[in-house]
């Protein structure tokens, strides 16, 4: 061997510990991240089920006061009607003593005597019978039926449910995502985070610019470096561009959405969710050949070419068209700014 040739070896020798350096760098990064990760995760669903907690101690204390407050209530008839029935005995038992009485007499005077007795017994006589009063018990079926549904219920009112969740392991240190992974904000300082195979190293902040680009993409798509929104590269894309619409491979698509069915929440905010709800416009998709692959229908990306970011939720929702891709019927989407 010559010695153009050790150096050249000698060159891709250091080349490669320098790659198994970096290599290691990375997985240290990684597990250093991992510890955050792990403890930040922690910490939310700690929180999230002091939330839960809270909202079912609370129920359980009102539904229990719901009770107490009951049972006072019916005490407090039961009571009442006792000491109407008490008066009532008290009335009787004087009557009766006072017949006791005139029999006791056998002069003259009793028989006018006993007249007044009896009319006033006939009196207490004509009262009605004592009746039982109805409801005097607790209505233990209103507190106990369908318990657990009932709370339920009335807890989905306190949750919200998200169709599109963020994944920060794909995201770019310059995109800072809220801590319910739901919205994400161009951020003033850079995070320093592990470059993994899934994080995207391009990102952009699209502003207000009118021109977008809404789609899905691969799980295996690469996300080092500036990739292009088609097929090719793994992206299945609706384009907006200069007020045409197309597809990832540059044909124009017709797309019609009802005013009343796109309501943006608010536009001053970082980003705000907006629901295509029409049957007749559903989000393109690319009507390219049968996928070979998975492809992840609610991996949404909304951005100028490329968010930097993908949703993370992975199930496969909407109906398979052909050999299309998969559209949703009712498609709530991220809008990045």
């Amino acid at each position: 061997m010559d010695h153009g040739n050790v150096n050249q070896f000698l060159m891709l020798i250091i080349l490669l510990l320098q790659q198994l350096l970096q290599t290691q760098k990375t997985y240290d990064a990684i597990i250093q991240h991992l510890e955050k990760q792990v403890l930040f995760t922690e910490n939310q669903i700690r929180a999230e089920f002091n939330k839960l907690q809270q909202f079912l101690k609370e129920e359980e204390e009102s539904r229990l006061a719901a009770l107490r407050e009951e049972e006072e209530q019916k005490r407090r008839s039961v009571i009442r009607e006792m000491k109407r029935i008490e008066e009532q005995m008290s009335s009787v038992s004087d009557s009766i003593c006072a017949v006791e009485e005139e029999l006791q007499k056998a002069s003259a005077p009793f028989l006018i005597s006993c007249k007044d007795t009896q009319s006033r017994a006939r009196a207490q006589c004509s009262v009605s019978e004592p009746q039982l009063i109805s409801g005097a018990l607790i209505h233990v079926d209103k507190h106990l039926g369908n318990l657990s549904f009932r709370v339920w219920d009335k807890m989905r009112d306190k949750v919200h449910f998200s169709p599109v969740i963020l994944d920060p392991n794909t995201a770019n240190g310059w995109l800072h995502l809220s801590d319910d992974l739901t919205s994400v904000r161009n951020g003033d300082t850079y995070q320093h985070l592990p470059d993994n195979p899934e994080r995207f190293t391009e990102y952009f902040d699209v502003g207000d610019h009118p021109d977008w680009t809404l789609g899905l993409v691969k799980e295996s798509a690469d996300r080092k470096g500036e990739t292009g929104a088609s097929p090719d590269d793994g992206f299945w894309c609706l384009v907006h561009d200069s007020g045409v619409y197309s597809n990832g491979d540059g044909q124009t698509v017709t797309v019609v959405i009802p005013a009343n069915h796109l309501l943006p929440s608010n536009s001053s905010t970082v980003s705000s969710s907006f629901t295509c709800m029409s049957s007749s416009s559903y989000p393109s998709v690319y009507p390219g050949p049968c996928l070979t692959s998975d492809v992840l229908p609610d991996k949404t990306l909304l951005s100028y070419l490329d968010s930097g970011l993908t949703p993370q939720t992975r199930t496969r929702t909407g109906t398979k068209t052909g050999t299309s891709g998969w559209i949703s019927n009712s498609t709530n989407i991220e809008r990045i700014y």
